[in-house]
């Protein structure tokens, strides 16, 4: 597996390419040169860190359309967009599909350089990040319903007492509850177990989310022991369902 940064370096003009590989040579840096969006997807070179240098017009498909792809397939490799069109909607198309930078043709080396630094120090960020969440989610796969659901109820912004006081338990077993959490979630503090609930909260909560904070908010939770509060709030989750 790859370790270090691989520039990718898409156009379909062969001296864009040769300039580009050359500013990223100059810099140490390592990279990989396709004439074609569609060459480089047949690659799929793109699974490691790096970042992409784009071509907004090309044949075939085009950068934009490649950018689109790019946010499903690489969501954390950031892309640069080079162009020599002056046209104010492609570029906030490029900008809305998260492109890092926009630049035209010509462009200088200098400034081309300064935007792929920046954003491989982005990638690295994002792909820490990215580690981080999947970490938290396969810890949070291991929890019980109930340890779940409390953490659910954490990712959104419930104060500790609000949250006692909903599921019927006395604040300091509540905090008993949360510091087993910190260690099942391998989180070092109550700050860092809220990160880690919003990481996973985002995209577990979709769907479960709502029943468990309306049981909350109905008083189905309400009144527990903390010996309870795992199965009642499943039984709150299902009856909302």
């Amino acid at each position: 597996m790859r370790t270090k940064p691989t520039i990718f370096i898409v156009d379909d003009d062969l001296i864009v390419r040769s300039v580009v590989a050359a500013v990223v040579r100059r810099d140490g840096m390592e990279s990989l040169a396709f004439d074609s969006a569609e060459t480089f997807l047949e690659a799929k070179a793109f699974t490691g860190p790096g970042v992409l240098v784009l071509d907004l017009i090309m044949p075939g498909m085009g950068g934009l359309e490649l950018q689109k792809r790019m946010l499903t397939e690489a969501p954390t490799l950031p892309v640069i967009v080079l162009s020599a069109t002056t046209d104010v909607d492609s570029a906030l198309k490029a900008m809305r599909h998260r492109a890092v930078d926009f630049i035209r043709k010509p462009f200088d080396a200098d400034e081309l350089l300064r935007a792929i630094q920046s954003a491989v120090i982005q990638n690295q960020a994002m792909r820490s990040v990215e580690e981080e969440r999947k970490g938290a989610q396969l810890r949070f796969g291991e929890l019980s319903q109930g340890e779940q659901d409390l953490l659910l109820l954490l990712s959104e912004g419930m104060a500790e007492q609000q949250i006692a006081q909903s599921i019927g338990v006395p604040a300091g077993q509540l905090q008993g509850m949360l510091e087993s959490l910190c260690t099942r979630m391998n989180a070092a503090s109550m700050i860092e177990l809220v990160q880690l609930s919003l990481l996973v909260g985002s995209e577990v909560s979709r769907e479960r989310l709502p029943g468990v904070v309306a049981g909350v908010v109905n008083g189905v939770v309400t009144g527990v022991a903390a010996g309870e509060v795992g199965s009642t709030l499943s039984a709150a989750t299902k009856a909302a369902a």
